[in-house]
C-alpha cells in the first residue's frame, strides 16, 4: 500500500474500538464502491450508445426500403427480388454493423447489375443525352455521371490567365465535361462595382480569353454568381457595409432592400452579358448557407408581408430566377440546401419547380451516407434534380 497517499492509509485501517471510529470505515469504503460504479457506468455506455444509433439506422433503411415499395410493385416478378432488400436476421450488437455494411453493398451491385442488364437488353429506362447513351457505366459496371464538371472558385489564390489554356487541357485528359466559374472580384465588373474588384481582377480581354479556352478544348461553362450569401467580397468594403443583412458580419446581402437587388441585378448582367457569347446553357445563382435572415429593416417589412422566414427566403430566390430566366433565357441553378425542407406548397407557391433545378452539394463521394434519404424526398417536385458532388 505504499503507493497510497498517507491520508487514504489512516482512513482505510480498520479499528473499529479506538483511533478512527467505525462508520468513518464504512462511509470512506463506501465512496470508494461509488466512484468505481461510476467509472464502470461510463465505459458501458458508450457500446451501448452506439449499438443504439446502429440499430436507428437499420431502421431508416428499412423505411427507405417500404417507401420505394410500390416502384417494385410495378417491376416485372422476376425483377422485383433484385430491388427487394435482404431478409432480415436476428441481430446482436455484435455483427449488426457488419450487418448493415453488407446490406448496404448488396444493395449496390444489385442496382448495377439491373443497369447492366438494362443496357444489354435494350431496357426502357436508356436515354439518349447528346446523342449518348445514359446511363452510361465503366467497364467494371460503376456509373459514370452524364456530366463531370469542376468548380473553379477563384476567390483568395486565382490563376493567371495564361495557365488556364493548360489547364483545361488537363481536365480534358481526366475527361471532365465542364467547368462551374465563380469569379467573385476577379471579373472586371463597372459602374458601382468597380471599387469592389481585386487590384489583380482580370480584364475583359482576360476573361474572354479562358472562355474562348474553354470552348477551344470543348468543355461546358457554367457561370456561378452568388445572389444572396456568401457574398463578404463585396460587403466586407465600407461603400457597401450599410447593404448587410446583419450589420456585425459581412456574408448575407439585406436582400430586400431595392438597392441591393440593383446591386446584384448588376453582377448577373454583367457576367452574363460575356459568358453568352461562348454559350451559357446554365447559370448559378449561388444561394447557400443564408445564414442570417430577417435583421436589417426592409428584409424584416418583407417578412411580414411575405409571411415568414422561409417564405421570403422563397421570395428573393424566385424573382433572381426569374429574372436570370426571362433576361437571358438560360437554365437557373441553385445549391439545394436552403430549401431542401421547405414544405411543398410553399415551393410550389413562388414557382420553385419551373423556375430553376435544385443542384445538391456534398463534400462526400458517398451520398446516400452523407444525405439523408429525406433531402431526396424533399426535392422531389421539381422535374430534374442535378446532383453536383461538391
Amino acid at each position: 500500500m505504499a503507493f497510497i497517499p498517507r491520508i487514504f492509509r489512516r482512513y482505510l485501517r480498520w479499528n473499529p474500538i479506538g483511533g478512527r471510529s467505525f462508520l468513518s470505515n464504512v462511509l470512506c469504503i463506501a465512496v470508494v464502491l461509488f466512484m468505481f460504479s461510476l467509472v464502470a457506468t461510463q465505459l458501458v455506455r458508450e457500446p451501448k450508445n452506439r449499438y443504439e444509433n446502429l440499430q436507428e439506422n437499420l431502421q431508416n433503411k428499412q423505411s427507405h426500403s417500404e417507401f420505394n415499395r410500390p416502384q417494385q410493385a410495378i417491376l416485372p416478378p422476376e425483377d422485383r427480388h433484385q430491388h427487394s432488400p435482404p431478409h432480415a436476421q436476428p441481430i446482436n450488437n455484435v455483427n449488426l454493423e457488419n450487418h448493415q455494411r453488407q446490406s448496404y453493398q448488396n444493395n449496390q451491385v444489385q442496382q448495377q447489375n439491373r443497369i447492366v442488364e438494362q443496357v444489354h437488353l435494350g431496357g426502357s429506362d436508356i436515354h439518349q443525352i447528346n446523342g449518348e447513351k445514359y446511363p452510361k457505366l465503366s467497364p467494371s459496371g460503376k456509373f459514370i455521371p452524364i456530366r463531370r464538371i469542376v468548380h473553379l472558385d477563384l476567390k483568395g489564390a486565382p490563376y493567371k490567365p495564361a495557365f488556364y489554356t493548360e489547364l483545361f487541357a488537363f481536365f480534358k485528359r481526366l475527361n471532365f465535361t465542364g467547368i462551374l466559374i465563380e469569379w467573385e472580384d476577379m471579373f472586371p465588373y463597372t459602374g458601382q462595382l468597380a471599387d469592389a474588384i481585386n487590384g489583380n481582377a482580370y480584364s475583359l480581354s482576360d476573361v474572354e480569353q479562358i472562355l474562348q479556352a474553354a470552348k477551344d478544348k470543348d468543355l461546358e461553362v457554367i457561370p456561378l454568381v452568388q445572389t444572396f450569401g456568401h457574398l463578404e467580397w463585396v460587403l466586407k468594403l465600407e461603400k457597401f457595409a450599410h447593404l448587410r443583412e446583419d450589420k456585425k458580419y459581412p456574408q448575407v446581402i439585406c436582400f430586400a432592400a431595392e438597392e441591393a437587388w440593383t446591386l446584384l441585378t448588376e453582377m448577373i448582367d454583367q457576367v452574363a452579358a460575356v459568358h453568352k457569347k461562348y454559350g451559357m446553357k446554365f447559370y448559378h445563382m449561388g444561394a447557400d448557407e443564408v445564414f442570417q435572415i430577417g435583421f436589417c429593416n426592409a428584409t424584416q417589412k418583407e417578412m411580414s408581408r411575405q409571411g415568414g422566414r422561409e417564405r421570403v427566403m422563397l421570395w428573393h430566390m424566385s424573382r433572381t430566377a426569374k429574372h436570370i430566366k426571362e433576361k437571358h433565357e438560360t437554365t437557373v441553378l441553385a445549391w439545394h440546401d436552403m430549401f431542401a425542407h421547405v414544405i411543398e406548397q410553399d415551393l410550389r407557391a413562388y414557382n420553385m419547380t419551373s423556375l430553376l433545378e435544385p443542384m445538391l452539394w456534398s463534400y462526400a463521394e458517398d451520398l446516400d451516407q452523407y444525405l439523408p434519404f429525406g433531402t431526396w424526398i424533399s426535392l422531389k417536385v421539381p422535374p430534374t434534380i442535378k446532383i453536383f458532388i461538391h
